[in-house]
C-alpha cells in the first residue's frame, strides 16, 4: 500500500496551480533516488548524531524505520529515532 508520507505534505497542501499538482503526482508516483555528496554525508554521521543527542539529553534513542500512523493508516514517517513512547527525534548533521 503506497502512502503520504511527512516529507511530501508541504508540497502536497501548497500546491495550487494545475502544473503544479501534475509534477507533484509525478514526482509521487516516480519518485527518485535522492544521491548526493551531502545526504552522503548525512548517512555516514547520522549514528553518530543520534549517540551525541542522547548523551546531550540523557535519554535513549531507538533506530527508526518507517512508522505508520494507527488511525490513518495511509499517513506515515521516518524519523531517524524514537524517544520513549512519544517522541522522535531527526539528525541532522551540519
Amino acid at each position: 500500500m503506497k502512502r503520504l508520507h511527512s516529507s511530501n505534505f508541504g508540497r502536497i497542501s501548497t500546491a495550487t496551480e494545475k502544473a503544479d499538482l501534475v509534477k507533484l503526482a509525478q514526482s509521487l508516483t516516480r519518485p527518485r533516488l535522492l544521491t548526493s555528496a551531502p545526504t552522503g554525508y548525512g548517512k555516514k554521521y547520522e549514528g553518530k548524531a543520534l549517540e551525541e543527542y542522547s548523551l546531550k539529553m540523557g535519554t535513549t534513542v531507538e533506530k527508526s524505520g518507517s512508522q505508520v500512523s494507527c488511525t490513518i493508516p495511509y499517513l506515515g514517517c521516518s524519523p531517524d529515532g524514537l524517544v520513549g513512547t512519544a517522541g522522535i527525534v531527526e539528525a541532522k548533521c551540519p
